[in-house]
């Protein structure tokens, strides 16, 4: 089992300098560096695709990857744009980890409909799909467990919840995964908030790696334990090799330099049209379902109080879900 990292914590404390941060995991043997898509919590949790982009530079060969982006809070093609910027930086190493979200203030600070979302992700994964074209990032789904059955049938792997799901709910829930055929498997955002979290946090890890988990995910808080010592948990002699597990890093991804353009001009059912269209002429007129005021009021108090250093933006949680 492969061990990954965050490159944000979920506090009131500034946000880790994500270079410096990303330099700092990878030196001390994490192998692939994750983060959220958090908004409208009352806390700056940084933009996933900015933050991947900062670790993409300031990296080299570890695979990058949200965990995950809220599919419903995107037109569709602004979300396949940013997805083929990012791409652009770091080429096959993006992993794209896709949710309908599970917290009702991020969807009301954008003005989208919550009551919607799951039928929202349903269509719009379907568009990013035809605009990614292929190759395109493996897409994970994010499930807490009930849905593990699809993500083992239409996606290329699952993200569970180490944050919201016990081990035993998690264990159990990999089990459906695998009976289903689920090929990659990751457990995420496991909480290190303090040095007290190392002995929990280390044992929940060599369970996870027994129930045959390809990778888990780090959540090291602002206080918490030094990467170092987490590392420590997990002895890298036991792991496989990177790209040993179906779907890992780089899997069904362009090289770089050839993504640039790539799925630009294609509309869902339409065929292939000339590079470069993308944003004037797919899905500009129709309007997504919760979706027609992108980008508007992002920084509008959804509810915490005044004194807030960053209104609007709160970590309350960290993964979202399908369930």
């Amino acid at each position: 089992m492969r061990l990954g990292a965050t490159l944000v914590h979920l506090s009131d404390a500034p946000p880790f300098p994500v270079a410096r941060w990303a330099d700092r995991l990878v030196a001390a043997g994490f192998e692939s560096l994750w983060t959220p898509h958090i908004i409208g919590r009352g806390t700056l949790v940084p933009d996933p695709f900015v933050t991947l982009a900062t670790a993409a530079a300031a990296t080299q060969g570890v695979e990058l990857g949200t965990a995950t982006v809220q599919v419903p809070l995107y037109h569709p093609a602004d979300l396949a744009h940013r997805v083929l910027s990012l791409m652009s930086v770091c080429g096959d190493r993006l992993t794209l980890g896709v949710s309908p979200g599970s917290t009702q203030a991020d969807f009301t600070t954008l003005d989208r409909d919550y009551a919607t979302r799951f039928a929202t992700f349903h269509r719009n994964t379907g568009r990013l799909r035809v605009l990614l074209g292929d190759p395109r990032p493996a897409l994970l789904l994010g499930s807490w467990g009930a849905n593990v059955e699809r993500a083992a049938r239409d996606f290329d792997g699952w993200l569970a919840s180490g944050y919201r799901r016990t081990p035993d709910q998690i264990i159990a829930a990999h089990e459906r995964y695998r009976a289903a055929g689920g090929r990659r498997a990751i457990v995420c955002a496991i909480p290190l908030n303090s040095r007290d979290d190392l002995e929990p946090a280390g044992e929940a890890l060599r369970r996870y790696a027994q129930a045959g988990f390809d990778d888990a995910v780090v959540l090291i808080g602002a206080d918490g334990p030094d990467p170092e010592e987490v590392r420590a948990l997990l002895p890298r002699e036991s792991l496989p090799q990177q790209g040993q597990h179906a779907g890992g890093a780089g899997a069904g991804m362009a090289l770089h330099g050839e993504v640039a353009t790539h799925g630009f001009g294609e509309a869902a059912g339409q065929g292939q049209a000339e590079p470069g269209t993308l944003l004037g002429t797919c899905l500009g007129a129709e309007a997504v379902e919760g979706n027609e005021h992108a980008g508007e009021q992002i920084g509008r108090d959804a509810g915490p109080g005044v004194d807030d250093p960053h209104p609007g933006f709160r970590a309350t949680g960290f993964h979202d879900d399908l369930d």
